[in-house]
């Protein structure tokens, strides 16, 4: 008697398990439906749950964790049926030696590695999403002529799926990589990054929220939920 109701009870359980499964593939699939598609309001959301992700998980194995909190600290600027576009903001690193404050890493080299590593998630991370284009902003603050200090942008950059996928990423620094994807910077004469004027920023395409909310009630049939 035992034993036979021990057999029930693993045929329930793989049951179970089979069906959540079964709903799991139903959901991928209809996600990569919506975004193979051109839903912007799905990219957009899959974008932000990857983020959310970010931000509150750990720091990758053998991820600098100042490169990384540039990654959280990334927000979507603008998406389309086949492209995002985000903002990140970079500073540069110093520490104290002989008492005096040396720069150990630049605010462009920041920007640069920081464009790089957004490029990599975005392009080759996001769970069922397979875009053609992503845009990187990067900004830095830079000292105004009164003294202040304001964000200007010390970096552009825009990466087509082609270019991306040809790449041999772990041979490359972040520089020879940003240098083959459009990018927009300059220095003066000593060397120091300035303040561009990026691109003209894409077209926002998201859905007005009616819209939003009718694709999550979609997304919600098919097994899925906002975060």
């Amino acid at each position: 008697m035992i034993l036979t109701w021990g057999i029930i009870l693993i045929s329930l359980v793989a049951v179970l398990i089979g069906y959540v499964l079964i709903q799991e593939a139903r959901a991928q699939r209809h996600w990569r439906h919506l975004v193979e598609h051109g839903d912007v309001a799905a990219i957009r959301q899959l974008l932000a749950q990857e983020m959310d992700r970010w931000r509150t998980g750990r720091v990758p194995k053998g991820v600098d964790p100042g490169l990384w909190r540039g990654v959280q600290g990334a927000e979507i600027a603008a998406a389309g049926p086949d492209y995002v576009q985000l903002q990140a903001t970079a500073e540069g690193e110093y520490r104290f030696q002989g008492g005096q404050r040396v720069e150990t890493l630049s605010p462009f080299d920041a920007a640069t590695r920081l464009a790089a590593k957004l490029v990599d998630v975005v392009m080759f991370d996001v769970p069922n999403m397979r875009l053609g284009i992503c845009r990187v902003d990067v900004y830095t603050a830079f000292v105004q002529p009164d003294g202040a200090r304001a964000q200007q942008c010390i970096l552009s950059i825009t990466a087509d799926r082609a270019a991306v996928d040809n790449l041999a990423w772990d041979q490359l620094r972040p520089r020879e990589i940003v240098d083959r994807m459009e990018p927009v910077y300059r220095f003066d004469v000593r060397g120091n990054a300035l303040p561009v004027d990026p691109p003209a920023s894409f077209s926002d395409e998201t859905p007005a929220a009616a819209s939003e909310t009718s694709t999550e009630e979609e997304l919600r049939r098919n097994g899925r939920h906002r975060k």
